[in-house]
């Protein structure tokens, strides 16, 4: 089902190929400062990554979106009251302008199955990078 959904089905499917223990995401996720002369291994700390935070963030706001959503839609089932429907209206909004960000780190699914990603860095100040999986 989550597949299969038309919001949710790409977060479903990107996490789903990044849990895998592929050596392409598994690099990527461990070792995102490589490139083709090394492999720079990070380990606890200094593994912080911008790039990564911004990422799940996203994801957990499109999560929430729909649960909001979801709640809202069952005609009473939750007791909602209309001031809690107007501020959560208004939170679906804010959740929309944050994920619409350009500059934000997120991730694209193409057609032929891979995933670009755009804005991937390590600090605020870093040099955006694209990365194609």
């Amino acid at each position: 089902m989550l597949a299969g959904d038309e919001r949710l089905g790409g977060l479903y499917r990107a996490v789903t190929d990044l849990s895998m223990t592929h050596f392409g995401p598994t690099l990527l996720q461990v070792a995102p400062e490589s490139d083709l002369e090394r492999i720079s291994i990070a380990f606890a700390d200094s593994s912080f990554h911008l790039g990564w935070a911004q990422l799940l963030t996203g994801w957990l706001l499109l999560l929430v979106q729909a649960q909001v959503e979801t709640a809202l839609a069952t005609g009473g089932v939750f007791a909602v009251s209309p001031e809690a429907q107007d501020e959560l209206s208004g939170l679906s909004s804010e959740i929309e302008k944050a994920l619409g960000k350009t500059d934000r780190c997120r991730m694209e699914e193409l057609a032929d199955g891979r995933y670009l990603l755009h804005n991937f860095r390590r600090q605020p100040g870093g040099a955006p990078r694209r990365l194609l999986l």
